[in-house]
């Protein structure tokens, strides 16, 4: 599988780096071919060890697969968290610099925030704070499919 990124969303991100005076997020979208997304995650299992995931519902009608942390959110007690969430999800896409037309497109945060808050947190948890969210650097949701690229522009 062949990908060819265009030169003008790194020209439009470049831009907005210098306009904004911080980082800007690069979120580059392409169809690939029908089960890709489970080649894409054995494909990482080197480089993104620790770092990936592959999930499809029982029917099989739908498949996600990510590699890679781009951002990370540990909501901590006392935190609003779905605010916290909704947040930084907004302030991402505020930095993002994207070809897609899509308005589902873009940020997606993957994670869970904690069941019961009444009891105390075993200790294999304990790291993940009331939530956790990550934010893959590629991600396909496996539809019909679409490979997301999200990452730093460089200065």
């Amino acid at each position: 599988m062949g990908l060819t990124l265009p030169i003008e969303l790194f020209e439009q991100a470049k831009r907005k780096q210098i306009s904004q005076q911080d980082d800007v997020l690069l979120s580059w979208v392409s169809e690939i071919p029908d089960g890709e997304a489970k080649r894409i995650f054995d494909q990482g299992n080197n480089f993104f060890k620790g770092e990936r995931f592959f999930w499809q519902n029982k029917e099989r009608t739908l498949r996600l697969a990510g590699l890679g942390v781009m951002d990370q959110l540990c909501v901590e007690q006392g935190q609003e968290r779905f605010l916290a969430l909704h947040t930084r999800k907004e302030q991402v896409l505020r930095k993002t610099v994207t070809n897609s037309e899509e308005i589902a497109c873009g940020a997606v945060y993957f994670g869970g925030f904690r069941f019961d808050d009444q009891h105390d947190t075993a200790p294999e948890w304990e790291k993940f704070g009331e939530g956790f969210f990550y934010l893959p650097l590629f991600f396909s949701d496996g539809k019909g499919e679409s490979l997301l690229f999200i990452g730093e522009s460089v200065a």
